[in-house]
């Protein structure tokens, strides 16, 4: 019999469903079936459910498996019981016969439709109870909330399942097909994976479990009893498209790259890479862009907070003035962002060369790059809201104790210009005397001969 003609026996099919046997009490024999694989369900649970919008459901799912048997170039049923006698998974699975383009659309499609299944929503709840519940059950206390049903619906479950087939769209998408089996990985095409990260934080199920998630963190690791919860899960999305920026701008403008080590999966089987090769000016700022995004991040943003006031809790006593200044959120994230300019300085100053062989850290124009840090380090909200009791407290550590009066009569800026100066000075004078990079310095300096000066 052709196998050509399966989706076309729709006539048959619902001629079928409309025997007296099958139609005169279809909960009852839903029930039935549901029960022999352990699901036990109520009439009341399926009063919900359209049978005849999910039978059309039926018949789009046997379109598809036709579609995937011709595209397998099976022609008839004997072939088709030939081949599964034959049926070798390793091979089916490497090969192009049922793992191609074509194929895992219908497959996608196979999926979509039985999640727009009505009896879905109307079983799931005890299907999780008989398949999942025992799984979660043998899980740590702590980590049972989270995988509970608890203000997660079976709607929202069909939405993410939804979801998380169109994840597999874009994996489709990404070329996942090809690189499963050797193809090189298109780093340089980074939509799909963009897209992914925006769906994952989007989906009900992260949104509905943060209190559980948060639980658990300072349950057993951190404690997060203090983070605005409803603040992160409010920022969860906008958070997946800063991951999926950051994901964008290292894949674009370093795995892109030749030299980049992972060209295929079958790369990091025996992975070797230079580090040298990626000490780069052009490299280095891309990382650093993607730090700048990745500080965007409204999660971290609620973090800092916590943080802090863990910080104000477990820092000895002669560390205390440090955190002692009350912070808000922006002027906490203000200083933590401070990280990028100080590191676009280390690079354009070329301090990465020190790993280099053969290469030296010049000195002209160092003054201006040393002097942006201390000043970008210096205006901190932690450090600037009281100098002089970051002052005090720093001179401390070294045994010197300074009273507040003595303090009030220091000018920090002016302080700072002097030491801008001093820092332009040296680096004239060691530009001049053709000490012009640290290579150059370090070879005077182990050959000088205090004796003779």
């Amino acid at each position: 019999r052709s196998t050509s003609k399966i989706a076309n026996k729709s006539d048959c099919n619902s001629s079928l469903v409309n025997t007296n046997i099958l139609s005169k009490d279809t909960d009852n024999l839903i029930m039935g079936i549901l029960n022999l694989v352990g699901i036990e369900v109520t009439k009341e649970l399926l009063e919900s459910v359209d049978y005849e919008a999910d039978l059309q459901y039926v018949y789009s799912i046997l379109g598809h498996l036709e579609d995937i048997i011709i595209n397998m170039e099976i022609s008839d049923h004997r072939e088709l019981l030939s081949f599964i006698e034959g049926l070798n998974m390793t091979e089916l699975l490497e090969g192009d016969r049922l793992i191609n383009s074509d194929n895992i659309e219908s497959i996608l499609s196979i999926l979509e439709d039985v999640l727009s299944f009505s009896l879905i929503p109307a079983i799931f709840e005890p299907a999780y109870n008989a398949f999942v519940t025992p799984i979660v059950e043998g899980l740590p206390e702590g980590l049972r909330p989270i995988f509970s049903l608890e203000d997660y619906t079976a709607d929202l479950f069909v939405e993410d399942a939804k979801s998380l087939v169109g994840i597999l769209r874009e994996l489709v998408d990404f070329g996942a097909i090809g690189i499963y089996k050797g193809a090189d990985i298109n780093w340089a095409y980074t939509q799909p994976i963009e897209n992914i990260f925006e769906t994952i934080f989007a989906l009900n199920f992260l949104n509905v479990k943060v209190d559980e998630i948060v639980n658990y963190v300072t349950d057993n690791m951190f404690d997060l009893s203090t983070l605005d919860v409803e603040a992160v899960r409010a920022g969860l999305a906008n958070d997946g498209a800063i991951l999926g920026d950051v994901y964008a701008i290292l894949a674009s403008e370093i795995f892109a790259l030749d030299i980049f080590p992972v060209k295929s999966m079958s790369d990091l089987e025996e992975l070797s890479f230079n580090i040298g090769d990626f000490l780069t000016e052009g490299i280095l700022t891309s990382v650093i862009d993607a730090v700048d995004r990745l500080l965007d991040l409204g999660l971290i943003y609620e973090v800092l907070p916590v943080l802090y006031f863990q910080a104000q809790l477990t820092l000895p006593d002669d560390l205390y003035y440090i955190v002692s200044n009350p912070l808000t959120k922006d002027e906490l994230i203000s200083d933590v962002k401070v990280i990028v300019p100080i590191l676009r300085e280390l690079v354009a100053a070329k301090l990465y060369n020190i790993m280099l062989e053969g290469e030296a850290i010049p000195f002209e124009g160092i003054a201006g790059h040393v002097s942006a840090i201390i000043d970008a380090i210096l205006h901190t909200n932690i450090i600037s809201t009281d100098a002089d009791l970051f002052v005090k407290g720093t001179l401390q550590l070294f045994g010197i104790e300074v009273s507040a009066d003595v303090l009030e009569a220091v000018d920090y800026e002016h302080d700072l210009n002097n030491l801008y100066s001093i820092l332009d000075i040296i680096e004239t004078i060691l530009v001049r005397s053709n000490l012009s990079d640290h290579v150059k310095l370090l070879d005077f300096v182990s050959t000088l001969d205090l004796s003779t000066i």
